[in-house]
C-alpha cells in the first residue's frame, strides 16, 4: 500500500514549480538550463536506421551518356556533431504531481521562440550510396557516391518530464532526479510538428531526397530518442538535482 504524499515536500515541490516560471528567481528554469551550459547542447552523432527509399539521381554520371549506373540497394546516412539549440526556451507545464510520499513528477512544455520553432536541431550530414553499372557494361567499375553537409530539424512543441524525490531533515531540503524523459513527436495530431532540412554542398540535387528520408517518422523518432537518452545520463540528472538543490536551500536558510 503506497503512502501519501508528504504535505511539507508537496509545500515545497509546489514552491519549486513556482520558482521555475519567475523571472526574478534563483529557480527560474530557463537560467538553470544555461548556467548547466545545456543551451546550445552537443550530443554526439546516429546513423540513420531504416531508410526505406532512395532514387537512381544519385548515381547518375555526368561525364557518361552511354550508359548510367543505378543505385544498389538503400543509402547509408549518418549524422555527426549534432547540436540542440533552444532546450532554456522551456516553461512548466503544470504543479508537480506526488504519487506518493516524497515521488515527484515535474512536466515541462519547450514554447516557440521567435522563428517559430522551439528546438532546433543542426549537425554535419553524409549520404553514402552504392551505386552499380548494367552487367552488360564492361570497363565500368561499381562505385559508392557520397554527398555531405548540413541539416536542421525545427521542432514546433516537445515536452520534457522529470521525475526524482525531495526529502527533507527538518533544516535542508534535497532534491533528486531519477530520470529525464524527452518527448518531441513528428505529428501532433495531423500537424507536423518536426520539418528537417538538408544543404548537401557537393551534390545539390540530392536534398530532396535526403530531405525524404530523414522526415520519415521513424528517423525523427530515432532522433529524439537519441537526445532523450543523452538528457538521461546520470552526469545532467546529477548536475540538475544538484542546482534545484543549492537554490532551494539558499531560499530557506
Amino acid at each position: 500500500m503506497t503512502q501519501p504524499a508528504d504535505p511539507i515536500m508537496t509545500f515545497f515541490g509546489r514552491y519549486v514549480s513556482h520558482e521555475m516560471s519567475n523571472p526574478d528567481s534563483g529557480l527560474y528554469l530557463p537560467n538553470l538550463i544555461r548556467e548547466m551550459a545545456l543551451d546550445p547542447y552537443s550530443f554526439g552523432g546516429m546513423h540513420v536506421d531504416k531508410v526505406t527509399e532512395t532514387d537512381d539521381i544519385i548515381c547518375m554520371r555526368s561525364d557518361d551518356f552511354e550508359v548510367q549506373p543505378s543505385c544498389y540497394g538503400l543509402p547509408d546516412i549518418n549524422l555527426a556533431g549534432m547540436t540542440v539549440i533552444g532546450l532554456s526556451n522551456i516553461t512548466v507545464n503544470h504543479d508537480p504531481l506526488y504519487n506518493d510520499v516524497n515521488h515527484y513528477e515535474l512536466s515541462f512544455t519547450f514554447t516557440k521562440g521567435n522563428e517559430g520553432s522551439s528546438l532546433t536541431f543542426s549537425g554535419d550530414f553524409r549520404l553514402d550510396q552504392r551505386c552499380r553499372y548494367p552487367d552488360a557494361a564492361p570497363g565500368h567499375q561499381d562505385f559508392t557516391a557520397t554527398g555531405t553537409g548540413t541539416f536542421t530539424a525545427m521542432v514546433g512543441t516537445a515536452y520534457v518530464n522529470v521525475y526524482g524525490t525531495m526529502e527533507t531533515d527538518g533544516n535542508t531540503v534535497e532534491a533528486r532526479v531519477d530520470q529525464i524523459q524527452f518527448d518531441a513527436r513528428a505529428f501532433i495530431g495531423n500537424v507536423k510538428n518536426i520539418t528537417i532540412s538538408v544543404n548537401i554542398t557537393d551534390h545539390e540535387a540530392w536534398n530532396f531526397y535526403a530531405e525524404q528520408a530523414l522526415n520519415a517518422v521513424q528517423t525523427i523518432d530515432q532522433m529524439t530518442s537519441q537526445l532523450s537518452e543523452t538528457l538521461n545520463q546520470e552526469q545532467i540528472r546529477q548536475m540538475f538535482a544538484k542546482k534545484i538543490t543549492e537554490k532551494i536551500n539558499e531560499v530557506i536558510s
